[in-house]
């Protein structure tokens, strides 16, 4: 096990899809516990909106024309990814962004250690029951926070989800210690843009495990299981607790549920976080909407 002594919590917001740029920044620097430092800027991306992305945060062009860009704003940012440990909820997502936007400046970061407060949930809330509404089968920032009272003044808004995951944190400590495997690094890999990075991970965890069931409309099982692959995801053979999502085909609708759903079903109604969702779902699980 192991103590957080110095960390800094990060959340971002990004005017786009691809991964390589962002709107919004901000950070807590915390020690021993407390916040010692808070700060929130927008972002130039000198990057295009997507009008997906602004129904997620509500930043438009406008909102961040004159602002200064990340080269203005690295200087002084720095420092927190020096030697820190970085903590934030799919903090995996943030980091992958500012590594392949800082790539693009021609600025290479060394080793990152972070903690994944999505990744501490699904370790010490084994059984927190799954949702339909949240993206992240119920370990999203806003469903955790509501199960431990966290008030959240809005969500996806970074200086908001920056003091919700410094709080989350805490109440998680109080569920139990942090043990080294809870730390993990990201490393900034040679290459313009981030080549090499893991995909933009959808729920925050490249182990994600997937198992497939029946027949798909879009194809084979094997076009399926690249797609999953390809955003991260692990697939399986068989149901079996370690499965997070049971995904099945169009030809299952309507019919009696399969050997591999009625496992399913029985380990979901055992408490194992196992969701089972349609073909349709897929997409909206594997979509890059962070946190």
């Amino acid at each position: 096990m192991f103590h957080l002594d110095r960390y800094t919590v990060l959340d971002l917001e990004t005017p786009n899809r691809r991964g390589d740029s962002l709107c919004q920044i901000a950070w807590l620097q915390v020690e021993e516990g407390r916040v010692v430092e808070e700060r929130v800027s927008l972002v130039d991306p000198q990057a295009p909106f997507e009008e997906f992305c602004i129904a997620v945060h509500g930043l438009t062009p406008q909102d961040v024309a004159g602002q200064p860009t990340l080269a203005q704003l690295w200087p002084s940012l720095e420092s927190l990814f020096r030697g820190q440990i970085v903590v934030g909820h799919n903090v995996t997502f943030d980091l992958a962004v500012l590594i392949r936007s800082l790539a693009l400046l021609g600025i290479a970061l060394g080793p990152i250690p972070y903690l994944c407060t999505y990744r501490l949930a699904k370790r010490l809330l084994p059984h927190w029951p799954r949702s339909k509404d949240d993206p992240q089968g119920g370990y999203g920032l806003k469903a955790l926070c509501k199960k431990y009272g966290i008030a959240m003044r809005r969500h996806h808004d970074a200086l908001s989800d920056v003091w919700a995951c410094q709080e989350l944190l805490q109440a998680l400590l109080k569920e139990g210690e942090l043990v080294r495997d809870d730390l993990h690094q990201m490393r900034s890999p040679q290459g313009k843009g981030g080549e090499g990075l893991p995909p933009l991970y959808a729920l925050g965890d490249p182990q994600a495990s997937y198992c497939l069931s029946g027949k798909f409309a879009w194809g084979k099982k094997g076009r399926v299981a690249d797609l999953i692959r390809a955003t991260g995801g692990v697939v399986r053979p068989q149901v079996s607790s370690e499965i997070d999502y049971l995904v099945c085909g169009q030809s299952a609708a309507g019919r009696a549920p399969s050997a591999k759903v009625k496992r399913a079903q029985a380990l979901a109604a055992a408490g194992y976080p196992l969701q089972i969702i349609s073909e349709g779902e897929l997409l909206e699980v594997l979509a890059p909407l962070h946190s």
